[in-house]
């Protein structure tokens, strides 16, 4: 990618965040850990360049947001700026009394990691519907 913006005329700087996610965070495997910095005179030349990359299927496996499709995600939401904010939320994750949730810097958005599951179906006893699994007494 950074290869392909210095072709195409745009100075970038790209930063891979995936030691300090394994480090800090105890992610065991990095997501939306890798950070392009474009210039401010060079940002809608660069956003267009991605659009159209994307286009070409560059960009299949980065993480978008489901509510507006941006790229600009952060994996996990909160600040990279302060230690404690950090060793704590990472305590709680290891805990479970957190959950780690991707962050959308385009339209705020949070989500997590594991794709949503649907419900099922539930009976009039709230189990579900699917007649070959046994209930609480066993098989129907």
């Amino acid at each position: 990618m950074e290869r392909r913006f210095r072709e195409a005329g745009v100075e970038v700087r790209v930063d891979d965040e995936s030691a300090i996610q394994h480090a800090r965070f105890l992610a065991p495997k990095p997501m939306a850990h890798i950070k392009v910095e474009v210039a401010k005179p060079d940002m809608d030349r660069a956003r267009k360049l991605l659009a159209e990359w994307e286009s070409q299927g560059a960009l299949r496996d980065a993480v978008h947001c489901p509510e507006c499709r941006s790229a600009r995600v952060q994996y996990p939401q909160f600040t990279r700026n302060f230690l404690l904010p950090n060793v704590l939320a990472a305590v709680l994750w290891k805990l479970r009394l957190a959950p780690a949730e991707f962050y959308c810097e385009e339209c705020q958005f949070t989500w997590p990691p594991e794709p949503f599951k649907e419900a099922p179906e539930l009976d009039a006893l709230y189990w579900p519907k699917d007649s070959s699994k046994s209930g609480p007494i066993g098989p129907r």
